[in-house]
This record gives C-alpha cells, structure tokens and sequence, in this order.
C-alpha cells in the first residue's frame, strides 16, 4: 500500500464519531489542566495582594509563610515543632474539640512589626481576595503560645463579650506557669483596683481588643480597615508602647489575679467556657463568681493578698509598684537589698530609677557601671543628673541643675502651695504626699528627659519636673487634688479653676475678671473649654467660678465634683454634677459672678 494510501485510511479513521469524541475530550482535559495551572500559579499569585513577596512552606497542620530572603527559614524545623507542641496542649487545656480548628493553619512569620503591618495591611484591604481564612501573626524569635492562645480560643470557645474577661483569661492562658496574684499581693493598697473598679475601667475602654481580635479573629469585620478610626486603631498597635506585646500594666495584672482566683474557686478553667459568649461583664462575672458578687473584690483581693507573696517577682513587684506609689524611699530600701546577689536587666533599670528619684545620683552611676551599660535611659538620667544640687526641708526635696543656683526659693514657694491646699481643702496636712520631689531643669530639652524618671499619675503623684523660672505652685496646685481625693477628674474646667483658685489671691482673681470684662473678652461660662479662649482667659474665668463655689458652698462640693466628674467616679460632665450637687449651673454662677463679685470700677 502506498504512503498516500496509508494517510487517507489514518484520516478516515479519525474521522469516526468515536475517535472524534475521544480526541475532544482529551484535549478538552489537556485546556482544562493548562487553565487550572495558570490560575494557581501564574494568574491567581498575581491577583492576590496577601501573597505577594511570601512563600508558604506547607505542612499537615500548619503552613509557615516566610518573607522573600528571612533567615527564618533555616529554623523551620524547631518553629514547625513549637507550633505543634503548643496546639496540642492548648486543645487539651482549654477542652475543644480539634474538628473545631480548621486545618491547616497558616502562620505568618514576620522578621519585623514592618513586615506584620503590611501582610495584615494586604489581607484586609480593599483588594484582598481572601485567600487566608485561619490565620496567626508571629515575629521572628516569638513564643508562638500566646497567639496560638487567641486563635484556639477563638474557634473553639468563640467570641467573647467582655474584654475584662478576655484581657485576663488570655493572659492566665498564655502564661499558665504564672501567678498574677503576686503582684495583687505587692502594690500598695492605694494602687489596686478593686472589682467594681476594673469594671469602671471596662466600660470606659481601657481592655482594648487586641490586634487579633481586631484584624485577624474570623470574628474581625473583613474591611477593618476601611473607615479612619479603623486605620487609626491600626497603626496604634505600632505606636511606641503599642499593643504587640503583652500588657503588664496593674489593671491587667489584676485582670488576669482575677480570673485565676475564679477558676481556682470553680475548681477549673471549664467554668470560664460555660458563660465564654454575649452578655455585658457584669452579667458574666455575677455568673462566675463562687459567692456574693458584692462580696467578690474583699473575698478576691485578700485570697491574692495571701498567696501572692510566695511568688517569685513578688520581690520586685513590690519594689515596682512602691516606686509608682511614689514611695520613692520605700522602694529604694527594697532595690538596695538586691546588691547583694545578681540582678536582670529590668531590676538593675529600677534600681536606677529609684536611686535618682531620691538624688542618690552616684549610686545610680555604680548600678549602671556593674550591668556595664554605655548607652540608653539610664545612661542618659546619669548624665543629665551629674552635678545636681539639692534643697531640702520638712519633707519637701528641691534637685536643680547646676546652672540654676540657689533652690531655696524654689522651696519656700513648694511649701506654701501644700500648706495652702491644705487649708483651702480643708483637709488634714497628713493627707498630703509624705515627700514631694521637684527637680528643676535648665530648658525643657532637658526636662523632657528626665520627666519619663518617675511616673506621672496624678492620684499618686509625689514628684515634678518643671523648667527655672516656671510657675511651681501652679503645676502643684493642678495635680494635689487628685492625690488627696484619690481619683483624678475628667473635667478641665474643674481642674484648672481649682488650682487658678488656689494659687492666686482673690483680689488679684476677681481684678483680673474685672479687666478681661472691661476688654469685652469675656466668655459666658458655659461656653468655655469648646476652643477659643486664651489660657489667661480661661484660667481666670474657671478660677473664678471655683472661687465662687468654694466660698459659697465649701470645700466638700468641690470633693463630691471632683469624685463625680472621674472616669472612676460618677463619670458626669462637670454641667450634669453641678446640677445634681448643688443644684446649679453655670448660667446661674455666671449671674451670680457678674452681679455680686465682678463689681468694677
């Protein structure tokens, strides 16, 4: 048979109806294949925006997402090992089912916060595709536990309701080795929070979510990202003392004292499960607690109180939070005790602190030369302290900059401002602060330094820094309140009207209003504090208004004021305390100013 013979039959039999329907579906399967190849690994890269510069290296349970050229990729192995050791026992732990967790679980490996901002950045922006669904964040060198801790609890027990039970369950759970009652046990009864407080501090926000439940919880709103206050609460998280890292401050500490003290008095964690869910915190505690609600803080804080102190950080957490009482003395005593054995970093750092809280200046530079630092803080407090002379009288330390001279005056001036608060207040001297530190700086370059020294809560404020020249008793006179009442005002005008009232003499106040009438500047009362008047203004107008009250009604109205208008307290504006208080308001003490006071020539 001839070739031309040959193709003809090949022809023929091609154009079977069954070689046919066979051939097309072979190509057909052969496009089909060629397309899914595209989309996966040309088109579908391409489109996705959380993908892009990452690799996953995939697994069973777990695919580790890396950044083009991380080192980490080399400690794959031990990361791959944690992260598996950690889930089972979080599972085990906290009682879920594994079904529960969906698998795999990718893990977004990051070398820095940069990197971290922009993966979540691409996953909730308006051109994300969705790809990840069950998704951790993790820097490079972190415990993966605590964010495992988040995740697990998010599939397996759900949303939760109430952030004070979920700031301090997370943190019993990341840190089950741990006891938080020590440092219930350690701080001064003036610091600690009790329930009902830490529910006030709840309700006004202060148990942020964190940056899990904000944008990587399946329970986090797909566009997080897509109005301001999103993108504002965002990039707070990697602000400076951002929340990354676990909260160490005393509310959150006492948070997570409480949540141990009820699992320890249920006999279990599963009793947190039961009530994990809807419900304001109120409702949820008065659910969890082993007896009477309104017996729950005595019953708690003294069960903390008894078991803290076995503690290991107790030692340091009641040299801490001496310090932040400010009793500066107190917590020297007890950091002085630890040079006779090795000292870490972060107690070197408050031995530091408390040594130049009380001027102990060359002390402080044998602290920093035995941990061999020549750089940071401390160094720099060193540097700046080096030199300072001091005044001292009856309780009250003067620290001044070499340059400044003579701090006598400033002395004198500190100790009329406390002995007039006193008398004004009407209240004991022994309720002032037992030691009031002032240091006294050349510029405010210098000043901004050493202020981050020691803390600046008013309610426990002992110590301020102000610059050579400044007005002391003014600064004096704004924050004693808070520490004679305990709690700090939320009002402005409240506070500033008081320390207006308190340090300048009533002729002075009332010719000051005189002249600022006869201007024409004056502002009717209840329009002050909304922007537009001058600081002069202001102070003189508050002041006079506080003056008036002070005299008219005592010092007690301004006591049950200042309590109302915390965030604490009543939580009122200072319009809505007057009205309840005293039964008056602003437009009738403006009157009353204008027709009897304000009387000028």
């Amino acid at each position: 048979m001839t070739p031309k013979a040959d193709r003809k039959g090949i022809i023929a039999c091609l154009r079977k109806p069954w070689v046919m329907t066979i051939g097309g579906l072979i190509l057909g399967g052969l496009g089909a294949l060629i397309f899914v190849i595209l989309i996966n690994y040309v088109i579908q890269p391409q489109m996705s925006v959380e993908t892009r510069d990452i690799y996953e290296v995939r697994g069973d349970r777990f695919n580790v997402w890396y950044h083009e050229g991380s080192s980490e990729r080399e400690r794959y192995t031990d990361l791959l090992a944690r992260l598996e050791e950690s889930l089972d026992d979080l599972v085990d732990r906290l009682e879920v089912d594994p079904s529960q967790i969906p698998m795999p679980i990718d893990v977004m490996l990051h070398d820095n916060p940069g990197q971290m901002q922009m993966s979540i950045v691409r996953r909730k922006s308006l051109n994300a595709t969705y790809t990840f669904y069950s998704v951790v964040d993790l820097l490079a060198g972190e415990d993966p536990y605590a964010r495992l801790a988040e995740f697990v609890l998010a599939f397996g027990w759900g949303e939760c309701f109430s952030q004070l039970l979920y700031a301090g369950t997370t943190m019993v759970v990341a840190e089950p080795d741990r006891s938080f009652h020590s440092a219930v046990a350690a701080a001064p009864e003036r610091l600690r929070y009790s329930f009902e407080e830490l529910l006030q501090l709840d309700a006004a926000g202060h148990f942020a979510p964190t940056l899990f439940q904000q944008f990587g919880s399946p329970y986090s709103a797909r566009m997080a990202l897509g109005s301001l206050e999103g993108v504002a609460v965002f990039y707070s998280f990697f602000s400076e003392g951002g929340g990354l890292g676990a909260q160490e401050d005393l509310a959150s500490l006492q948070a997570a004292s409480l949540i141990q003290y009820l699992i320890d008095c249920n006999g279990g964690i599963d009793v947190l499960k039961s009530v994990w869910g809807p419900g304001t915190s109120q409702a949820i505690f008065g659910r969890l607690v082993c007896g009477s609600i309104d017996g729950l803080s005595q019953e708690w804080l003294e069960y903390a109180s008894q078991v803290g102190g076995a503690s290991a950080e107790y030692d340091y957490y009641r040299a801490l939070y001496s310090f932040e009482a400010g009793e500066f003395e107190e917590a020297h005593r007890l950091t002085s005790a630890w040079r006779a054995r090795e000292v870490n970093d972060e107690e070197a750092f408050l031995a530091v602190r408390c040594a130049l809280a009380i001027g102990e200046f060359e002390e402080a530079v044998e602290w920093i030369e035995a941990q061999s630092w020549a750089t940071g803080q401390p160094v720099d407090w060193a540097n700046l302290f080096r030199g300072w002379g001091r005044a001292e009288d009856d309780g009250v330390y003067i620290f001044g900059s070499p340059s400044i001279g003579d701090l006598t005056g400033y002395l004198g001036e500190a100790q009329a401002v406390l002995t007039w608060t006193a008398t004004e207040l009407g209240i004991d001297p022994d309720r002032l602060p037992k030691r009031v530190t002032i240091f006294v700086y050349e510029d405010k370059a210098d000043r901004d330094v050493g202020r981050l020294l020691t803390p600046h809560v008013d309610t426990y404020r002992t110590t301020w820094h102000v610059v050579a020249g400044g007005e002391i008793g003014a600064i004096l006179a704004a924050t004693l309140p808070s520490y004679i009442f305990e709690i700090s005002t939320a009002s402005n005008q409240l506070r500033t009207g008081l320390a207006t009232a308190l340090t300048t003499e009533y002729e002075d106040l009332v010719q000051a209003g005189c002249e600022i009438l006869d201007a024409g500047s004056w502002t009717p009362l209840w329009q002050l504090g909304f922007g537009g008047a001058t600081p002069h203004l202001f102070e003189t107008q508050t002041g006079l208004m506080i003056r008036y009250l002070l005299e008219t009604e005592g010092f007690e109205l301004i006591h049950a004021l200042w309590r109302e208008t915390a965030r604490l307290g009543g939580a009122m504006s200072l319009d809505s305390a007057l009205s309840e208080l005293a039964d008056t308001s602003k437009r009738e003490i403006e009157q009353s100013l204008l027709n009897s006071v304000l009387v000028c020539d």
